[in-house]
């Protein structure tokens, strides 16, 4: 009977001996023994949890002290039955309002990535320059015949009455002077109102 026993223990010894020539298993017996004191930290630490734990739960003051303390303070918070049920749909809701968080964060990653980024930056605002040149064209042109007009009154000679009849056959100021009547028109119809 001592031989098969024997027998086991040699089997067995043979099998650690296989298992410790695996350059793995070294690997992971060294980092192992290296991490032994962290390790032991951690159950110290964990019995000290479980020895305090097993106080408390035998101390019945303590125990009804804390019951006290958490009534306390759960009293304090005002948790009627609306705010209970507005916290479960909120819960319910945490799935939804964790895929918008996402798209949120990666909306923000994507601008602030754009907004470091000089030649986006620049290939922006020439797109939206070409978006509004229809609209700021126009300005641009009535400013410059502004500032080019205001450089000419000057040396516009004195205009004389007969000058004037002479300029109302001019189309140019039939159509100035029909839209001065129509803007005057429509601030006379808004005044009214």
């Amino acid at each position: 009977m001592e031989t098969v026993q024997q027998s086991k223990t040699h089997d067995t010894s043979e099998a650690i001996f296989e298992e410790l020539a695996d350059p793995d298993v070294q690997e992971s017996l060294v980092i192992l023994i290296r991490r032994l004191p962290t390790i032991a930290k951690a159950v110290v630490a964990a019995e000290r949890g479980i020895e305090l734990a097993t106080a408390i739960a035998g101390d019945k003051a303590t125990l009804a002290s804390l019951g006290e303390r958490a009534e306390s303070a759960l009293n304090r918070l005002n948790v009627d039955q609306e705010t209970f049920e507005s916290l479960l749909v909120l819960i319910e809701k945490l799935p939804k309002m964790v895929k918008i968080v996402t798209k949120l964060e990666q909306m923000y990653d994507l601008l602030e990535a754009v907004a470091t980024d000089k030649q986006s930056l620049a290939q922006i605002l020439d797109g939206v320059k070409e978006f509004a040149s229809p609209i700021t064209q126009p300005i641009s042109d009535g400013m410059t015949i502004l500032q080019e007009a205001k450089g000419r009154v000057d040396s516009v000679p004195r205009i004389s009455l007969i000058g004037m009849m002479r300029m109302m056959n001019d189309p140019t100021v039939q159509k100035g002077l029909r839209m001065m009547q129509a803007v005057l028109d429509v601030m006379a119809e808004r005044n009214k109102t």
